[in-house]
């Protein structure tokens, strides 16, 4: 349905501005460690800690909310604290922030 595509599009988006960061990564290597296994083996590790992460986020709320957890768990907890919901947005919010230099730059080195 129109909707279940609509909801693959902020991932999309990120995937596409995240390869930017791939060329800019690779020649910052030294060039007795620059090969696409090397690179390989960073993203593979990236990945591995960033979906250990969302597993230890879900069993957590898991395990906290019960059969009432959401599937948006910070749904779960602005519910519970919305103290802590607003202070976990404004961590969000300064992670993004700080983010976008690091992706414009590449982005544009890789332009000119």
């Amino acid at each position: 349905s129109p909707r279940t595509v609509l909801r693959a599009v902020p991932l999309t988006c990120y995937a596409f501005s995240a390869i930017s960061q791939v060329f800019p990564m690779y020649f910052e290597l030294s060039p007795g460690s620059r090969s696409v296994r090397s690179v390989a083996r960073v993203v593979a590790l990236a990945s591995a800690a960033a979906g250990a992460l969302y597993a230890a986020v879900g069993l957590s709320a898991s395990r906290g909310f019960g059969a009432g957890t959401a599937p948006d768990v910070l749904a779960n907890v602005e519910a519970a604290d919305p103290v802590l919901f607003h202070a976990l947005g404004s961590v969000y919010a300064v992670g993004l922030l700080l983010g976008v230099p690091l992706m414009l730059f590449p982005a544009r080195r890789s332009l000119g």
